[in-house]
């Protein structure tokens, strides 16, 4: 049943041009009768084509407007043909350096397409991309005490020469799904729109769909499809709202609202809770989890959704994306929270660092909701027992005043390549670090738990030795034995390609106890630290970017921070492709990996160009995150490449 509203007539543009460059239908359509997904393109091939002819309508509505309040999840892309191109890098086709070998994968692909799949779909692959004419939207409804259905809306160009294939396949297509059972289904609603449904043997639903003003819906629910037709007429649909009423989605989007000079081309938004209650529906053991989740607080993830624009020029991306979550919060949620704090690098970090991540929390709080969750499953005081008691016992320190006062609730993630290194796998290490409030009591923590690990022998299994007149601990390395075995199972994967083994090491510095899988990192460390090596925190490129962070975000204490330098591990690569080595074992894979084959002659055809003719496309990309009473937001710039 449904109600006029006059009030729901909302414009919306329509955008054409000439590129979609995943052949995402035509690989459906092969396995059509395996699964409804796969089968709403198909039905584009047959609806759009028994309905050429737009009917008089009102204009179409945003999307938001369209879609029902129990959308779980939504994926819109403003215009197809517009962005696509600039996710995809489309500005190094014409780079004279890069243009020819990212062209020549892309012949590859297409000619992959034509010989596997063009033939079931009746199309090649440029007249795919040219079908998409504007906006699509991709979304997953949960409708209350039912199982989830899926929905896509694209704008289709009816002038279009795709089009005109599309519409002489019929017939062919038509006669094809006959013989696998398909039964087709027509009927017209009171505005005269024909809803066309769908039916193969294989298939777990049925699938409906109508063409209206050029714009091709298709549900896996047909009262979801009347629903969204209706709402498209200004009718008001009984006991539904439209999603933009849907609490959660609208506070997400609020977030992560667009600026007057840099607008949205894609957004996203997902209920978890409701995509797992309606994907989970009859399992029992799934409802279990389900129901498992409101005692460790998880319950209170509400949403995830964000919003990517692609228009500015300076930036390759503007990416802002917000988690809601309940407030107050409680059991992991809790536990993990993170507050706002020094956003700045430590005096440690490397500039040549390829990714940083920093965060601050809060550890007493972190303990407290630990042992909350753990006595849940557990007898009363079982924490206390096993970890804080027996840490006494074992070693004589206070579980809180020695080891969680001791910290400050800093935690930060690094990776480093060594660039002289003769490794081309495993180049970059990584290390972990917790910031102390206190570096003599915390060296005095860190002996006890080395003594505590001291087997019968009294060994440690760690030595300590001085760098630049730093200490620092190296853990022993693995016995013959396992290093012969590591050594031989690494050959069976990697074939001779050398590979750089972790040899742990740890230390103490500029308050921050830090662990790291490579002892020369540990070293790198000790340099920046001391001068000898130049530091992030001083690094003119991340300055700017993180300035350009704070000022956007409007907060220059964030609760965590994030950059990534693509330059190392993009080189590493290039050296890894360039490498013999790396040849042989592709040539092995590409025996039982037809496409990979295709790479492969591809690139002894037409070869990777010099990296550091390249390497202005690979630049540094920054993310801050803030909290409020919401959740946490984030914030992303992705750099666009840089002058020749």
């Amino acid at each position: 049943m449904v109600r006029s509203n006059d009030n729901l007539f909302y414009g919306n543009k329509m955008n054409e041009s000439n590129f979609w460059s995943k052949p995402y239908r035509s690989r459906m359509a092969g396995r059509a009768q395996n699964s409804i997904l796969m089968a709403l393109p198909m039905l584009a091939v047959l609806v759009f084509t028994s309905a050429m002819l737009a009917q008089d309508a009102p204009p179409r509505p945003a999307i938001e407007e369209l879609l029902p309040e129990t959308t779980a999840a939504f994926l819109q892309i403003d215009n197809v043909q517009e962005s696509l191109p600039k996710l995809m890098g489309a500005e190094m086709l014409e780079d004279e350096n890069i243009g020819p070998f990212v062209q020549r994968m892309y012949d590859e692909a297409e000619a992959a397409y034509t010989e596997v799949t063009e033939g079931k779909v009746g199309m090649t692959l440029e007249q795919i991309k040219d079908l998409p004419a504007g906006e699509l939207c991709l979304a997953v409804i949960a409708p209350r005490r039912k199982d989830l259905e899926y929905l896509i809306a694209v704008d289709i160009d009816p002038e279009s020469e795709s089009a005109e294939i599309v519409a002489q396949s019929r017939t062919e297509w038509t006669e094809l799904l006959a013989d696998k059972g398909l039964t087709e289904t027509v009927e017209a609603t009171e505005s005269g729109v024909e809803i066309y449904s769908y039916d193969l043997p294989d298939m777990p639903k049925k699938a409906h769909a109508f063409v209206r003003d050029g714009w091709f819906v298709s549900c896996t629910a047909r009262d979801e499809l009347e629903a969204v037709l209706a709402r498209w007429e200004g009718l008001e649909v009984e006991k539904v709202r439209p999603l933009k009423e849907n609490r959660k989605f609208v506070t997400v989007m609020n977030r992560c609202r667009p600026t007057e000079d840099i607008q949205p081309e894609i957004r996203y938004f997902a209920d978890p809770i409701s995509l797992a209650r309606g994907g989970f529906r009859g399992n029992t053991i799934a409802q279990g989890v389900l129901a498992f989740l409101p005692k460790v607080g998880l319950d209170g993830v509400l949403g995830l959704g964000g919003s990517i624009s692609l228009q500015s020029e300076e930036f390759n991306s503007v990416s802002h994306a917000h988690l809601l979550l309940a407030n107050p919060r409680a059991g992991i949620l809790e536990m993990l929270a993170l507050k706002p704090g020094d956003g700045d690098p430590q005096p440690w970090i490397p500039a040549d660092a390829t990714n940083y991540i920093s965060t601050h929390w809060d550890p007493m709080q972190a303990v407290n909701e630990f042992e909350k969750i753990v006595d849940t499953f557990s007898p009363d005081g079982e924490f206390q027992k096993e970890v804080v008691v027996k840490l006494k016992e074992r070693t004589g320190l206070d579980f809180y005043e020695d080891v969680v006062n001791t910290v400050d609730g800093r935690f930060t993630y690094l990776e480093w390549a060594d660039p002289e290194t003769e490794f081309l796998m495993n180049a970059r290490s990584r290390a972990v670090a917790l910031g102390v409030v206190d570096m003599e009591k915390a060296k005095e923590v860190v002996d006890e738990l080395i003594n505590m690990r001291a087997g019968k022998d009294g060994k440690s299994g760690s030595s300590t030795v001085e760098h630049e007149g730093v200490p620092m601990w190296v853990f022993d390395p693995p016995s013959e034995e396992i290093q012969a075995l590591r050594e031989k199972r690494t050959k069976e994967r990697v074939g001779d390609l050398p590979m750089r083994f972790s040899d742990p090491a740890f230390c103490l510095l500029d308050n921050s106890l830090i662990l790291c899988d490579s002892a020369d990192m540990v070293k790198h460390l000790i340099d920046v630290s001391l001068g000898n090596a130049p530091a992030m925190a001083e690094d003119e490129e991340y300055t700017q970017q993180m300035q350009r962070l704070t000022e956007a975000a409007g907060s220059d204490v964030p609760c965590a921070v994030t950059f990534f330098n693509p330059e190392g591990p993009m080189r590493q690569f290039f050296k890894l492709m360039g490498d013999e080595r790396s040849a042989t074992m592709v040539e092995k894979m590409s025996e039982k990996n037809p496409m990979l084959a295709r790479f492969q002659t591809a690139l002894a055809e037409q070869p990777l160009p010099e990296f550091d003719l390249i390497k202005r496309y690979f630049r540094p990309t920054g993310m801050i995150v803030t909290t409020d009473d919401t959740g946490y937001h984030m914030l992303a710039f992705q750099y666009g490449p840089s002058e020749e």
